[in-house]
C-alpha cells in the first residue's frame, strides 16, 4: 500500500512539474517583446500608450509621439470593451520586416509590411507607407483583442467588421458610413439578405498589406454594440448576432424610407413627366403654328401692296363702258338706248348753224397762200 501511495505521489508531481512547465512557457510566450522577438534589431525610441508599448527601430522619435497620441484613444476604448490588452506591443520597423515571410506563407516575391501575433501579443508593422502606419497598429490591437476574449474563436466575418467600427470611431466617421448604409437601402423592395457574420472564425496569425487595408465598415457592429450594450464584443454569441442583424437590415430599410414591395409612386412621376412633356411640345406646336400665320398675314400683305404699287405705274386706259367715256364737261349728252350722242360732235363734220358778225375780226380779202399765216396786223407796221 505504501508503495503504491509514493508511485500515486510521484506521478502527481511530475504531472504539476510538467504543467508548471508548460504554464511558464506560456506566459513567456505572452510576455515575449519585441526586444526578445527580434534580438538583431536596434529600437532606438520608445512609447507607452498605455497600456500598449510602441518600440521604434529606425523610426523618429517625433514620428513615434504623434502615433502615440493618434492612438491613445484606441487604446483605452480596448482596454474598456475587451480589457484584455495588456502586455501588447507594437514593432515598427523603418522598412523590410525581419520575418521570414515565405516561412509564414506570405507570397513569394512581395514584401510583407503587416503581421500580428496575438498569441505573442505582438504587432510588426514597417513605415515604408508612413500613411498607413497607425490604422495597421488599429487592425493589429483589435485582432489582438479579439484573439485573447475568445481564446482564437471570435466569429468572422464580425471580427473584421469590430475592426471597421473601431476606425470608424478613431476618424469620427462613424454617421457618414451609418448614412451611406443607408443610401444603399433607398429604393430597394425589401431588406438585404441576412449577412453569416458568424460563417468562421478569425485567424490566428494575420499577415495584410495595410497599402490595401483591412476590415468592414463596422456599420453592424455599431448597432450590435448599442442594442447590447457592449455585452456583443466580448461575447458575440452566434444567435444573438443573427437577431441583430435582422434588426439592423430592417432599421436601414425602413430608415431609407423605401416602400416593402417596390414604391409605385414612380408611376405617378412617369405619369406627371409624360403630362409636362405632351404640354411642352403642344406650346412648341401653337408658337410656331402662330409664327407661321403671322409670316402668312405679312406676306400676302406685301403682295397686296406690292399689286397696288404696280397698278398706280401703269398707263391710265380708258375703259369700253359709256359710263367711262371721256367728254368735254361742257358737252351735256343723251343716251339714247344704248347709243351715246356726243353734242360736241367731235367725230363728225361742225354742224351748220350761223355765225355772228361780232365772231368776224378781219375783214375778208384775197390772201396768198403763204400770207394766211401772216400776223393781222403786220401790213400796218409795216
Amino acid at each position: 500500500m505504501r508503495s503504491r501511495s509514493i508511485v500515486t505521489i510521484s506521478m502527481l508531481a511530475v504531472t504539476l512539474s510538467a504543467i508548471a512547465a508548460l504554464t511558464a512557457v506560456s506566459a513567456a510566450a505572452q510576455t515575449q517583446g519585441c526586444v526578445e522577438r527580434f534580438p538583431t534589431a536596434r529600437f532606438d525610441s520608445e512609447v507607452l500608450v498605455d497600456p500598449v508599448v510602441f518600440h521604434g527601430s529606425g523610426v523618429a522619435e517625433g514620428i513615434m509621439d504623434r502615433f502615440a497620441r493618434n492612438l491613445g484613444p484606441l487604446t483605452g476604448w480596448l482596454q474598456e470593451d475587451f480589457g484584455s490588452i495588456e502586455g501588447v506591443e507594437v514593432c515598427i520597423f523603418a522598412d523590410r520586416l525581419p520575418l521570414d515571410s515565405e516561412a509564414l506563407g506570405w507570397p513569394e516575391g512581395q514584401s510583407l509590411r503587416a503581421a500580428v501575433f496575438p498569441d505573442e501579443g505582438l504587432v510588426v508593422l514597417s513605415s515604408w507607407l508612413l500613411g498607413e502606419v497607425e490604422d495597421a497598429a488599429l487592425v493589429g490591437l483589435v485582432h489582438t483583442a479579439e484573439w485573447r476574449v475568445s481564446d482564437g474563436s471570435y466569429p468572422d466575418p464580425f471580427g473584421s467588421d469590430v475592426i471597421g467600427f473601431y476606425r470608424s470611431r478613431l476618424s469620427g466617421t462613424a454617421e457618414q458610413v451609418h448614412r451611406a448604409f443607408v443610401r444603399a437601402n433607398a429604393g430597394l423592395r425589401e431588406p438585404w439578405e441576412p449577412i453569416p457574420w458568424t460563417a468562421g472564425t478569425i485567424p490566428g496569425m494575420l499577415l495584410w498589406n495595410p497599402e490595401f487595408g483591412y476590415g468592414g465598415a463596422g456599420d453592424f457592429t455599431r448597432y450590435a454594440a448599442a442594442a447590447s450594450g457592449g455585452e456583443m464584443l466580448i461575447s458575440p454569441d452566434p444567435d444573438r448576432i443573427t437577431g441583430l442583424d435582422i434588426a439592423w437590415r430592417q432599421s436601414l430599410f425602413d430608415e431609407s424610407g423605401a416602400v416593402p414591395g417596390g414604391s409605385k409612386g414612380w408611376i405617378v412621376g412617369a405619369v406627371i413627366a409624360a403630362i409636362l412633356i405632351g404640354i411642352g411640345f403642344f406650346l412648341a406646336w401653337a408658337n410656331g403654328y402662330s409664327r407661321r400665320k403671322v409670316e402668312e398675314e405679312l406676306r400676302l400683305a406685301v403682295q397686296k401692296a406690292e399689286l397696288l404699287d404696280e397698278e398706280d405705274d401703269s398707263p391710265v386706259r380708258t375703259s369700253v363702258g359709256s359710263s367711262m367715256r371721256r367728254r368735254d364737261p361742257r358737252v351735256r349728252g343723251t343716251v339714247s338706248g344704248t347709243a351715246v350722242v356726243d353734242r360736241d360732235d367731235r367725230d363728225g363734220a361742225p354742224p351748220d348753224r350761223p355765225v355772228s358778225d361780232s365772231g368776224r375780226d378781219v375783214a375778208p380779202r384775197d390772201e396768198t397762200g403763204d400770207e394766211m399765216f401772216r400776223h393781222p396786223g403786220f401790213d400796218g407796221d409795216a
